[in-house]
């Protein structure tokens, strides 16, 4: 009794218009809503099925801190909280004015909705007091129904794509995705079986924002984030919010390829595609010739004369007609992705400038990635507290008045996790200052050294933090600045690396549509992500920027094939000569040195957001046999993981094969007993089953090998070894092995294998890309033929056997592309150009079918 009594005395408190109470209506070609006591009661579709799911959401949220504790938690208020709501029908535009908030009674808010065609248009205005600082509106609030939850899917126009259901996103799970950032594409859409729900921003000046999506237990809850600063006064978002409902014109189900069409209608109408890839000119034409891509790591830059030969022998004997991308990561001086004390680089300069040199007339490009605006403070922290590198002093003498600072006044700070421990500021591109550093202090000494491809990375699609420095240039916080300081900066990049090296590339991590006519290839990460893939940029603008996989998982048949029917730059990999002659070469840690524990090893920085910032170091006392062994140190409250990953193969590690992992382990001290442990992988690390432990001894046992026996399943893709410590310990590693039964039981080293991880679909799909490059790299993706195939497992779907899609070249023709994605044959049946064609498809086949050859 006393919860409803004062639920009562609430609404009572309330104070609505005549109109405003009764509710009020306003329709669309496509939907209509109601809306009454300025809440949204009802969302119809043309054909009058209600949308919307009964919630307690309101129509808007606002968040905002109080200029008095600007450093405070963002406070969210609701539309819900205003004790006066009127509303209005003025010029065909339905206006409901929220005003009387308790303890703001400056803020008023005013939603103003109205029909624009097929769309509902949403439009925000708001005076703000002086005394607070308002940095977002939620707006609209839309709690949609799933009707059928199995087929409700959910979809954004982000830089991973993805489909969200029901089923792969727990109640409560969310999506943000951000332009500029991980926005590529201003839309998303819900899809029902027959009909969707699409909601769009038609914002070519690209002001900040974001597109959200909630799990609820029965429904998607959808809003637009709308970032902003506003100290006080009068306030209009610059862009309007549209919504629609949209259904098949043939009856036919609905695919996410249909909100990627209705987005195309008008991005192609956009600055940003006024020329596709064939028709610019800023782009040398080398790289419209169907180019493809390799990346070399650390490793192989400590002898940088190992990728010249590479190129030299294997690449050019293989192709060499066809120009290679050669993507270095870890060439900067400190270690990878520390920044900005690039130079010299690593090894030095001289070996690094001799490399390039040597390939680029290979028809080679050196293609190096520094970390954007980063400036790494401090990296690598010890058990003692200390750090590896600091360059905090240089930093405060030289950047800090450049760099980001928070609303507070406090300097911007990141703990990323590849910093183990450590700190980077952020310098602001806003200041004049930080995009000259960024081309007279990085890009410019990088194409001195025979670089003529360049990734602004860690800028993730054009994303930085928004910073309220009060003596920088650009306007406090959030604005329409952040896009045009880094539109200046990729002009300006662009025309610093060509004083140096003709024809240069510029790229960033990840796109964003807003920026696709300024750079000439892009990184794309679409298929990291653990739900159904759906490469929605990619689709959009397919004929006017190529994408590459940044972070290619090799040896993953089902990722390979998806990108190459994808239409993306083939990512191949190249097999480094083995240190010693085994496939685990270097388990004795002889190869190592004290700054470098690969080759074949790898210190893991973190899992799941925690960071691993225990000690692994190479020591010349206490090892087991030659000259070196691996030290693991922990403090109770520190892991470290030392990694490797190794590949099934075709001659050498196959599957059902017999096999041995062992090693020579000392403990010096331990609260628990650590472990070695491995485990065989299938594609998408999809668990075998197989795996084991080898298991750390005590102290007083001294050195003691351990070993365990295995086979290798069918459908393993790789072993990943896994030398993890943790709480307080010192332990050592030494002559790690892994060998096979031979047929009369005795044990061998396995030998380094004589084929690269996938080499026949890499070669396939490097002379698909180049021989059909009129569809696969400049073609317009159009929506799929059906195609009748099996399905496999993989994560958590089940994609096709057959990955296709279709095409349309410059001059009009047509194809479709079908991939084998798995390791043995597959058929299936294609339904195109009036016909039902019989498909079958040997393993590693990528086969391209023009529609001139089917009518």
């Amino acid at each position: 009794m006393k919860q409803l009594l004062t639920s009562i005395i609430a609404v009572a408190a309330v104070v609505l218009s005549a109109s405003a109470a009764r509710g009020q209506s306003i329709a669309a070609g496509s939907l209509s809503a109601t809306f009454e006591q300025g809440r949204i009661v009802s969302l119809r579709n043309q054909s009058g099925r209600e949308l919307l799911q009964p919630s307690d959401a309101t129509l808007f949220m606002v968040g905002f801190v109080p200029k008095s504790s600007p450093g405070d938690k963002v406070i969210w208020l609701p539309a819900s909280d205003a004790k006066t709501v009127t509303s209005a029908m003025v010029d065909n535009r339905l206006e409901i004015t929220y005003s009387d908030f308790t303890d703001y009674p400056g803020l008023v808010v005013t939603c103003v909705i109205s029909a624009a065609g097929d769309d509902l248009r949403w439009d925000l205005r708001a005076t703000t007091p002086n005394n607070l600082f308002v940095l977002n509106f939620n707006y609209p609030v839309l709690n949609l129904a799933f009707d059928d939850e199995a087929k409700s899917v959910a979809l954004q126009g982000s830089t991973k794509g993805g489909l969200f259901t029901p089923a792969l996103m727990k109640e409560g799970g969310s999506s943000r995705v951000r332009q500029p950032g991980s926005l590529a594409a201003q839309f998303s859409a819900q899809l029902y079986t027959k009909d969707m729900f699409y909601t769009m921003t038609p914002d070519t000046a690209a002001w900040p924002k974001s597109n959200h999506l909630i799990r609820q237990a029965n429904a998607w809850r959808w809003f637009w984030n709308i970032h902003c600063t506003l100290e006080g006064g009068d306030w209009s978002n610059p862009y309007p919010i549209l919504t629609r409902c949209w259904q098949t014109p043939d009856g036919r189900d609905i695919t996410w390829h249909d909100a990627a069409e209705l987005y195309k209608t008008w991005a192609k109408k956009q600055y940003w595609c006024r020329q596709t890839f064939l028709e610019r000119d800023n782009i040398p034409a080398w790289l419209k010739q169907g180019p493809t891509l390799i990346r070399f790591h650390r490793d192989w830059l400590a002898k940088p004369e190992m990728i010249s030969e590479w190129v030299r022998t294997t690449w050019k004997n293989e192709f060499a007609d066809t120009h290679l991308i050669v993507a270095l990561w870890g060439w900067e001086k400190v270690h990878t992705w520390i920044t900005p004390d690039y130079f010299p680089v690593f090894p030095d300069n001289e070996r690094f400038a001799a490399m390039t040199s040597a390939i680029r007339p290979l028809n080679a490009h050196p293609f190096p990635w520094p970390s954007g605006y980063h400036w790494t403070l401090s990296f690598n922290k010890r058990a003692d507290g200390s750090f590896e590198w600091v360059d905090q002093e240089r930093f405060d003498q030289r950047a800090r008045k450049y760099a980001i600072h928070n609303i507070d006044g406090t300097l911007y700070e990141r703990r990323a996790g590849w910093l183990r421990g450590g700190v980077n500021a952020c310098m602001c591109p806003g200041e004049e200052w930080t995009r000259r550093w960024w081309n007279e202090e990085i890009c410019r000494p990088l194409v001195k050294l025979g670089c003529d491809i360049i990734q602004v990375d860690q800028v993730v699609g054009g994303n930085f933090p928004a910073c309220y420095h009060p003596d920088h240039a650009h306007p406090k916080g959030y604005g329409r600045w952040m896009t045009d300081v880094f539109t200046d900066q990729l002009k300006s990049m662009y025309k610093t690396m060509g004083e140096d090296i003709a024809d240069p590339v510029v790229c960033i991590e990840e796109p964003n549509e807003v920026f696709n006519h300024l750079v000439g290839l892009q990184d794309y990460r679409n298929c990291q992500v653990d739900y159904p893939w759906a490469s929605v940029f990619n689709y959009i603008y397919h004929e006017y920027l190529p994408c590459f996989q940044s972070n290619p998982r090799h040896g993953d048949i089902v990722w390979q094939a998806f990108c190459a029917a994808d239409g993306q730059i083939p990512h191949i990999n190249a097999r480094k000569p083995s240190a010693d002659g085994m496939l685990l070469d270097n388990g004795g840690f002889e190869l190592s040195t004290e700054t470098l524990i690969q080759p074949g090893w790898e210190k893991v920085n973190g899992y799941k957001g925690v960071t691993w910032d225990g000690a692994a170091d190479i020591v010349s006392e206490g090892v087991h046999s030659g000259q070196q062994a691996l030290r693991l140190d922990t403090t109770p409250d520190q892991i470290v993981q030392v990694s490797r990953n190794i590949n099934i193969n075709q001659d050498t590690f196959v599957a059902n094969g017999q096999y041995r992992l062992s090693a020579w382990l000392k403990t010096e001290r331990h609260q628990e007993p650590n472990h070695i442990g491995f485990a065989l992988f299938a594609p998408g690390l999809g668990s075998t089953g197989v795996g084991g432990s080898l298991i750390f001894p005590t102290p007083e046992e001294g050195w003691v090998l351990r070993q365990q026996e295995f086979t290798v399943p069918e459908g393993a893709e790789m072993i990943r070894i896994m030398i993890n410590t943790r709480d307080d310990s010192r332990t050592y590693v030494d002559d790690v092995r892994l060998e096979a039964r031979q047929p009369d039981g005795s044990w061998q080293d396995v030998a380094s294998s004589r084929l690269a991880t996938s080499q026949q679909f890499q070669q396939n799909w490097v002379r698909a890309y180049r021989d059909y490059s009129a569809w696969l790299q400049h073609g317009e993706m159009l929506p799929p033929p059906k195609l009748d195939c099996e399905t496999t497992n993989y994560q958590r779907w089940q994609p096709p056997v057959i990955f296709h899609n279709r095409f349309r070249a410059a001059n009009g023709e047509e194809a479709v592309v079908l991939v084998n994605a798995t390791k043995s044959a597959q058929v299936g049946t294609l339904h195109w150009q009036g016909k039902a064609t019989p498909i079958n498809l040997q393993a590693d086949e990528i086969r391209v079918i023009a529609a001139k050859d089917i009518r």
